[in-house]
């Protein structure tokens, strides 16, 4: 028998444990939410910019232009994986899953 998961808030750690096939969620102020697919619209457009960023990226070198599923973590109980991202400069892959940390500049 699986054990449960902790109570609220959960973390990104507890985030980590979840099953690869499970239904996609994000964690927001510590609760997990879950998420649905996007559209064929949506991905449609996001590969259009998704081409456009990375030509550019290729003349100027500005940063990293990443698709889902990357997680960014903006805190430890806050990360969510957008459909895709830029991120400026290089950035530091974690395991198990590809994801990177966003500091706050506040």
């Amino acid at each position: 028998m699986a054990e449960p998961l902790r109570s609220l808030p959960f973390t990104y750690d507890d985030y980590l444990l979840l099953p690869e096939d499970s239904p996609r969620c994000e964690l927001i102020e510590g609760k997990l939410r879950r998420t649905p697919a996007s559209t064929v619209t949506h991905q449609t457009l996001l590969g259009r910019l998704f081409a456009t960023i990375f030509n550019f990226l290729g003349t100027s070198p500005i940063g990293t232009v990443l698709f889902a599923p990357t997680d960014v973590v903006l805190s430890e109980t806050t990360s969510f994986s957008p459909t895709s991202c830029l991120s400026p400069g290089s950035i530091g892959i974690e395991s198990p899953r590809m994801a990177f940390t966003v500091l706050p500049t506040w």
